[in-house]
């Protein structure tokens, strides 16, 4: 199957001979067969490239992501938290919209719900304008009590200018809060590399 079924929803099919005397199999359109077996180097090599690229990715330091998106943002703070603390406790992941955005309302939601309600005890934040996240987060914490928030560690991902700033706005909460300096490398945990890659990395 040209190429492999978990590439295509449709895959195409060549037809094979089978000589009943001596199994020998051969294609029975030779145009066809040769085609398919060019679609399959090629394919190959895609699959090839793409797991260098998420390899070298994995083992590189971690930075903040390239596009300032909200799919790009989850990404980071779920590998982010993990080269930090490991992977047995995995946060949940939040990431606050643009102000401007039609859906932006529900994301305010999303930010107070995983502080409030969370159950792993670990809550990752990051947001498409640091300012305003620590603006929302000022607002959260005018209706909640103090140390409301003990059980839980923060991860937030927000540069050093406005570290300070969520620092003050988080004191009263009694959680354990944590920066993610998307400007600041994270290296890879050893055990990470390890459990993918074997001891030697490769």
């Amino acid at each position: 199957m040209i190429p492999a079924e978990d590439f295509v929803l449709d895959p195409a099919t060549i037809d094979i001979a089978i000589d009943l005397g001596d199994g020998k199999v051969s294609p029975i359109n030779a145009n066809a067969w040769n085609a398919a077996q060019e679609t399959g180097r090629k394919v190959l090599a895609a699959q090839v490239a793409r797991e260098a690229s998420a390899k070298a990715a994995f083992l590189a330091p971690l930075l903040g992501p390239k596009a300032n998106a909200q799919s790009e943002w989850h990404d980071y703070l779920r590998e982010a938290v993990g080269r930090l603390i490991g992977d047995d406790q995995t946060p949940s992941t939040t990431v606050l919209r643009l102000p401007g955005a039609d859906d932006y309302a529900v994301s305010e939601m999303w930010v107070h719900d995983a502080l409030t309600e969370s159950y792993t005890g670990k809550v990752a934040l990051a947001s498409l304008s640091e300012p305003n996240l620590v603006a929302v987060l000022k607002k959260i914490m005018l209706d909640l009590p103090d140390r409301s928030l003990s059980k839980i560690t923060i991860f937030i991902a927000v540069s050093d200018r406005n570290w300070p700033d969520v620092v003050a706005t988080m004191r009263r909460s009694g959680a354990k809060i944590v920066q993610l300096a998307p400007a600041r490398a994270i290296p890879q945990r050893p055990e990470r590399i390890a459990r993918r890659y074997g001891s030697n990395g490769v």
